[in-house]
């Protein structure tokens, strides 16, 4: 009886540390996407799920006419510049 209850104590200690092992590795690859928008209408920061879509929102407000009041755009990923666009003539 005693060795049942000894091995599913270690069958839980395992599976929580599997679990543990799973959650910390989906966080490490988490990475934290930013875009930075510099404007004489309206700036500030978005936060993306991808560069790609980052980039697809620049694509679209260009689109809108953003051209004419937006100053720059800067995409970021872990605080590192991976896009830029100035938009001054």
């Amino acid at each position: 009886m005693d060795t049942k209850i000894g091995k599913l104590v270690g069958a839980g200690i395992a599976i929580v540390l599997w679990i543990g092992l799973l959650l910390l590795s989906n966080s490490a690859k988490a990475d934290y996407i930013t875009m930075d928008v510099d404007s004489s209408v309206r700036s500030g920061t978005m936060r993306c799920d991808s560069v790609k879509s980052c980039y697809v929102k620049t694509l679209q407000m260009e689109q809108r006419g953003s051209v004419q009041y937006c100053n720059s755009v800067t995409i970021k990923r872990d605080g590192r510049v991976v896009w830029f666009k100035n938009y001054y003539r």
